[in-house]
């Protein structure tokens, strides 16, 4: 292809000649500037967003009369003891003093210090916690229920000459 221009100025004639794979990557630079124009369009008006969704898509929460279906945790049988924790370092720490003749409440004091570290989003100063205890000699389990309380002392007038008092750290283990 040849393409003939006049230079108004000078009067001259220029003559191009374009090759054909010069041709096809002016094509291909048209086609890709007109995929981002259209793609940019397309953004721009939503057509890719997700609509909305209808009553029946949404999330339904469970029945919570019907019982729910069993653990997928397989059923282990321990002959001396067992630690369970939020993370495995942890459990491993609680088993390693038991395994050095360390009490339950000994195995339980370090895995919680660990999941203080390793779980800190859910436990540490100020938060509680859940222990079962089984004491073999009463074939008894006991349940621990620390979850976060006030003293007793606490009355509901506490903090009504100074609201401020609910915002400050100094309640920290409160």
């Amino acid at each position: 292809m040849t393409i003939t221009s006049l230079n108004i100025a000078d009067g001259s004639v220029t003559k191009k000649v374009w090759t054909k794979a010069r041709k096809k990557y002016v094509i291909a630079a048209v086609i890709l500037v007109l995929v981002i124009v259209i793609l940019v369009l397309a953004f721009a008006t939503n057509v890719f967003s997700k609509k909305e969704s209808t009553k029946e898509e949404k999330l339904v929460p469970p029945n919570p009369t019907k019982p729910l279906p069993s653990s997928a945790s397989r059923l282990h049988v321990f002959e001396k003891g067992a630690v369970c924790a939020d993370g495995p370092p942890c459990a491993e720490i609680g088993k390693s003093i038991l395994q050095k003749n360390g009490s339950a409440v000994d195995a339980t004091i370090a895995a919680m210090f660990c999941n203080g570290i390793v779980t800190m989003q859910s436990m540490g100063l100020g938060g509680g916690f859940l222990m079962t205890i089984y004491i073999k000699a009463e074939r008894e389990a006991y349940s621990l229920n620390a979850r976060e309380k006030a003293p007793m002392n606490a009355k509901d007038e506490l903090y009504k000459d100074d609201p401020k008092k609910t915002k400050n750290g100094k309640l920290i283990g409160f």
